[in-house]
């Protein structure tokens, strides 16, 4: 009985240790995930605030009631010279 009581405090002593070894190989291979996700986040905001970013502003233009063309033409509502775009790009029809 003495031998199998030592053998079982034997086991849970080794499996508690490994455990805990493991637990700080876990933290280390986390913190560095995020690490790899913050750079990534950085990175992705640069990108989106670059010069042709997806949050860079091509021109600011007011809708009138109804229908307003977009595009290059210099006949429509809404004229863009800045990027190079279609005659008649799209039409916006604002009502109310």
């Amino acid at each position: 009985m003495k031998k199998c009581f030592g053998l079982l405090m034997a086991v849970t002593i080794f499996t508690l240790s490994a455990g805990y070894l493991t637990g700080s190989q876990k933290e280390e291979v986390d913190a560095g995930y995020a690490a790899e996700i913050k750079t990534w986040q950085q990175k992705r905001l640069e990108g989106l605030k670059d010069k042709n970013g997806w949050l860079s502003l091509a021109g600011l233009f007011w809708l009138e009631e109804g229908k307003n063309n977009f595009g290059s033409d210099k006949g429509n509502d809404l004229e863009i010279k800045e990027v190079k775009a279609r005659r008649i790009s799209a039409r916006f029809f604002r009502k109310g």
